[in-house]
């Protein structure tokens, strides 16, 4: 079994490099870095924090945005033309192909965060940065194994990009929300108590991704501590763990011949 997911790992890293994932994230890296500098040429005072602000809100959201529509074409391919029945033709279970193609594509977005995060490391290297970049690396696998599970259950790349990107928004703005809800409440106490009820659910169900990868660790690296990096660990940990079963399920329930 180990010798298997590592083969569907493995092909699943080729696929990627064939379209052009590697280049892609070079591009990406360098026009984040001009865009870097040319912000910082702008700034009258405070130059290095805008440069780290700028290369770190702009790493992230291309990292992750490159990651998401990757898997998804490469897993919706796979499925439309339905080459993935030769690995599942194979003796092996449909959890273990599963759990190779999210090596494989763990893989890649793991090496996509630590390529957009060469840029931060030549601003200000240190260990707040490193925690940045691990931060990143756990963001982009969670959004990977996200996109296996819409691209399993929808099929379709616009279904899979939607849903995936409507999940990743959600997790990102729902602490803003939820704070914005305790500051500001509704005049009707019924509203009110509906609206709370529903963000509380929200707020169980999504990942805290606003607490991922925060910008506060560069400008303050005496904000970032250890279990910093141990809170969003556990998250990503136990989401990917979810999505995954999830996946499985929904894939094992499914006639595919």
């Amino acid at each position: 079994m180990t010798r298997m997911l590592w083969t569907l790992a493995r092909f699943s890293v080729i696929d990627m490099m064939r379209s052009r994932w590697l280049w892609l994230c070079l591009a990406g890296v360098v026009g984040v870095s001009a865009v870097a500098l040319f912000a910082g040429a702008l700034a009258i005072t405070e130059r290095h924090e805008v440069m780290l602000s700028a290369v770190a809100a702009l790493a992230r959201l291309v990292c992750i945005a490159i990651v998401m529509l990757l898997s998804a074409s490469l897993l919706v391919r796979e499925i439309q033309e339905r080459t993935w029945l030769l690995g599942l033709a194979a003796p092996m279970s449909r959890s273990v192909w599963i759990l190779g193609k999210w090596l494989g594509l763990g893989a890649v977005a793991c090496v996509s965060a630590v390529l957009f995060a060469i840029p931060l490391m030549i601003l200000q290297p240190g260990a707040s940065t490193l925690g940045w970049a691990a931060s990143l690396m756990l963001e982009a696998l969670l959004v990977s194994s996200l996109v296996m599970a819409a691209a399993l259950a929808f099929k379709q790349l616009p279904a899979t990009l939607f849903a995936s990107g409507v999940f990743y928004l959600a997790a990102r703005v729902i602490g803003l929300v939820q704070m914005l809800n305790e500051r500001a409440p509704l005049e009707n106490q019924a509203a009110q108590g509906l609206t709370n009820g529903w963000l509380e659910v929200l707020g169980m169900l999504l990942p805290r991704l606003d607490l991922f990868t925060s910008t506060q660790w560069l400008l303050e690296p005496q904000s970032w501590q250890p279990n910093s990096l141990g809170l969003v660990a556990g998250q990503a940990a136990l989401y990917c763990a979810i999505v995954l079963v999830v996946g499985c399920i929904d894939l094992t329930r499914k006639d595919v011949a």
